[in-house]
């Protein structure tokens, strides 16, 4: 009798252990698959809102917001792998094979990782904003950007989306890519937001540089 209540006991022991293993793998799934919609949303946002990709551009003074370009596509990266092995738990929690349960134990260790490496990022992101804010380094990167406007076509097409989407025009003023000393054109229209007037085509009308110096003395 001792022996049957004892073996019945184990047998229950083990039932419960295992019920509540699943309900603990069920429950991390769960907040895998959130943290999921989170980081792919946050990354998503970060490059169509508010475009931080466009702000980094390699071998030049812009190089140093790295940071900004790396942070939403390592929450989307970490976000989809994530997912993955969301998928795979719920699939080890319906079907409890060993071999799958290993898998997707080796799995969430990677991922562990990539989270501290998104910690370390986005701390790098909030450096680069704040000791990068000051008057006199807002004025070097924007020269740095004016230069690349009118040297490099991928990152003119790119900026000129930037402002496009944020409706601004200019750095500081509206004439600075004009009066830029690194344009060598005689007549131009930069950047593409700055465009006010267009010909029946739907280009934009080339001021004329000169003209527009005439002018902006005038204003001042």
């Amino acid at each position: 009798m001792n022996r049957e209540g004892s073996g019945s006991t184990t047998f229950t022991e083990i039932i419960t252990k295992n019920t509540v293993y699943q309900s603990a793998l069920f429950a991390l799934n769960l907040l895998l698959m959130v943290a999921t919609v989170v980081m792919v949303f946050t990354g998503y946002t970060l490059l169509t809102t508010y475009h931080f990709d466009k702000i980094y551009y390699p071998d030049s003074k812009l190089e140093a917001f790295w940071p900004m370009n790396a942070l939403p596509w390592t929450l989307i990266g970490i976000g989809v792998s994530t997912l993955m092995v969301a998928v795979l738990g719920f699939v080890v929690f319906s079907l409890q094979i060993r071999p799958l349960i290993t898998i997707y134990a080796v799995l969430l260790a990677p991922l562990v990782l990539g989270k501290f490496g998104l910690i370390h990022i986005t701390f790098k992101t909030e450096t680069a904003l704040r000791e990068e804010s000051s008057y006199l380094d807002i004025a070097e990167y924007q020269n740095a950007a004016m230069q690349l406007y009118h040297e490099k076509e991928d990152f003119r097409q790119s900026w000129d989306l930037l402002q496009t989407h944020l409706r601004c025009c200019g750095g500081t003023y509206y004439l600075d890519y004009i009066l830029s000393s690194y344009a060598n054109q005689t007549y131009m229209c930069y950047p593409q937001s700055c465009c006010v007037e267009k010909n029946i085509n739907g280009e934009c009308i080339l001021k004329n540089k000169d003209r527009v110096s005439f002018e902006a003395n005038i204003n001042v």
